[in-house]
């Protein structure tokens, strides 16, 4: 039987009650699930926990260490003697740019192999697909477009000459520029590529090349960039001033013409041309100028003769010995000429005098073919042929023609030799047909001669003295009377003879003089 629990509500009347409404009922219930609820938490949880315990296996093991091993770390690195040039080409027919890098490899690296690739970094493209590239490096060559311009992998390090130049049917823009990167890209030899490679390493030869209206009519022919006191024939400074052997004391990089560093310059052109307000500059871009004047300059002049030479003295240490470049300005500021030299022992693979070998000694004393080395002493940078050739491992010869075995004192010393034992002769040649004119007066006459027709009609000393000589013949030697100078006129431009071109004096015969006294000359 169920009881029924009653309670009165507000009125005072008898309600049925529940038993949720007990509060003693209700509180039980709660402590009850509580407890039911966190038991089976617990329960729950460490149920999932054990679960997750899986199989714990056993093995039998053992355990032993290495000792002497050597971990060691290698190295890969390749290093750029030159890696920037600046030049200039125009459309005239021959010519080129010129220059130089050598790619060497840090002692203690890795075996490496490289290649080269051509970039485009600025300028105009027009210009940098009108150009082509002639690039060479012991067997290795290349010889077409530089846009195309790629050397597939090498293990041959060295000297690599290029040379830029107006593709065949193509033409630049006055004003237009070209600037290219020539990246070398070196890995370890036996790896299939650069990217696979995990040592590796890039260099950056950065060039720049200048569109001109038409070419330089000066160009950088010859530079002497580590003068070195005496040169002998032998190549030796084992020789004093008046031995037979004995070239030139080119002084040391700081002395004054006509000793110390030079620069030879060379007119392509069959007209002077003035170099007023022209100078030369090295890879510094303005510490190095040296303007070009008739008092640093050899001969003595502003002016370079057609197919003619100007030697330019620095008076001061300019050219660097490890390495530098030779920059060419005319008075507007416009690049002319430039050649870039190397730091790394380029003469190493450079054209060697005759006889001798640039292999492992070259020829010139002060220097192996060992990375880092000093260009030798007493050896020149020159064009052969002179003016448009590359540039070759000659010997000296400042102001004459670029020989590869044939060293010289600057040029104006060995003319100043020769014009006097010129005039000397002829004046001793003058005196011995007529014997009555004093030897003073007759060099006085003869200097004279050399300093006027020299300068006006292309004739040597010979071609003069058997012109004064048929003139003088005519006077009879017994006689006194001094020999007329008849005036030579300057003719136009012919291929005849001097002899045909002067009018010989009238062969007349004198009337004897009475008396026997010398007349007085006044030349």
């Amino acid at each position: 039987m169920t009881k029924v629990i009653r309670k009165r509500n507000k009125l005072g009347q008898f309600t049925k009650a529940y038993s949720w409404e007990n509060i003693v009922f209700m509180k039980t219930v709660k402590r009850v699930s509580f407890k039911l609820l966190a038991f089976a938490l617990i329960v729950g949880l460490n149920g999932v926990a054990l679960s997750q315990i899986g199989y714990t296996m056993g093995y039998y093991n053992d355990e032993e260490s290495s000792t002497g091993n050597t971990f060691k770390g290698g190295m890969l690195d390749i290093v750029l003697s030159n890696t920037e040039f600046d030049g200039v080409i125009s459309n005239s027919l021959g010519d080129q740019s010129q220059f130089e890098t050598n790619v060497s490899l840090v002692d203690g690296s890795l075996p490496t192999q490289y290649d080269i690739e051509y970039e485009q970094t600025g300028g105009d493209d027009s210009m940098c697909d009108a150009l082509a590239l002639n690039a060479t490096s012991g067997t290795l060559s290349y010889d077409g477009a530089l846009s195309a311009f790629s050397i597939g992998t090498t293990n041959d390090f060295g000297l690599w000459s290029f040379i830029i130049t107006v593709l065949s049917g193509e033409s630049v823009t006055a004003g237009e520029t070209c600037e290219f990167d020539l990246v070398y890209k070196a890995w370890i030899d036996g790896v299939s590529s650069f990217d696979a490679s995990g040592y590796y390493d890039e260099e950056r030869f950065h060039i720049s090349i200048e569109a001109a209206e038409v070419e330089t009519p000066v160009v950088i022919n010859e530079f002497l960039p580590n003068p070195d006191g005496i040169l002998c024939t032998d190549g030796s400074d084992d020789c004093a001033e008046g031995d037979s052997n004995f070239i030139f004391d080119f002084g040391a990089d700081s002395d004054d013409m006509p000793q110390g560093e030079w620069v030879e310059l060379y007119n392509l052109t069959g007209s002077p041309i003035d170099l007023t307000d022209w100078y030369v500059q090295d890879a510094s871009g303005g510490v190095g100028n040296t303007d070009i004047t008739n008092l640093n300059s050899i001969p003595a002049t502003l002016v370079i003769p057609a197919h003619g030479f100007l030697v330019v003295y620095m008076n001061k240490r300019v050219w660097n010995n490890t390495g530098d470049t030779v920059k060419l300005f005319n008075a507007n500021n416009v690049l002319q000429d430039s050649y870039a030299y190397t730091s790394d022992y380029d003469y190493c693979y450079l054209t060697p005098t005759p006889g001798g070998t640039n292999d492992e000694t070259p020829s010139g004393a002060g220097i192996d073919c060992t990375p880092g080395a000093t260009i030798p002493k007493n050896k020149s940078y020159a064009r052969m042929p002179d003016g448009t050739g590359a540039f070759v491992d000659p010997v000296p010869t400042p102001g004459v023609r670029n020989s590869l075995d044939e060293a010289s004192a600057p040029e104006i010393l060995v003319n100043e030799e020769n014009a006097a034992s010129s005039t000397e002769n002829i004046a001793s040649k003058i005196a011995d047909i007529s014997p009555t004119i004093a030897t003073e007066v007759v060099l006085e006459i003869v200097t004279e001669i050399l300093e006027t027709i020299e300068t006006l009609i292309p004739v040597n000393s010979e071609s003069i003295l058997e012109l004064i000589t048929e003139s003088t013949s005519v006077i009879e030697k017994e006689s006194v009377i001094v020999p007329e100078l008849i005036p030579i006129p300057v003719p136009e431009l012919t291929s005849e003879p001097v002899s045909a071109i002067v009018e010989p004096i009238s062969a007349t015969e004198p009337e004897p003089a009475p008396a026997l006294v010398p007349e007085e000359v006044t030349p």
